[in-house]
């Protein structure tokens, strides 16, 4: 039976034949691969972020303090903090 993923990856094997095509397909990996260190380090630093606000914040620096030296509001320093605790 053809289906969507045949014609998909009829496509996907013809283009491959073409070589402008294979420059394309290493350009896409290549951003797909950044894409998910991103998000990977977007990830880390929320995370690290919560450390440090909850870190702050208990050693007496008030949430609008944790907030300019992080660079984030002092409400986001509050959830944050909120989480933590």
């Amino acid at each position: 039976m053809h289906d969507l993923r045949d014609t998909v990856y009829g496509i996907r094997r013809n283009l491959h034949e073409i070589p402008w095509c294979l420059e394309l397909d290493a350009t896409a990996r290549k951003v797909r691969r950044l894409r998910q260190q991103a998000d990977d380090m977007a990830a880390a630093a929320v995370a690290r972020t919560g450390q440090a606000a909850a870190h702050l914040v208990a050693r007496g620096l008030s949430v609008h303090d944790v907030g300019s030296l992080l660079g984030i509001s002092p409400q986001r320093i509050s959830q944050l903090t909120a989480k933590a605790g």
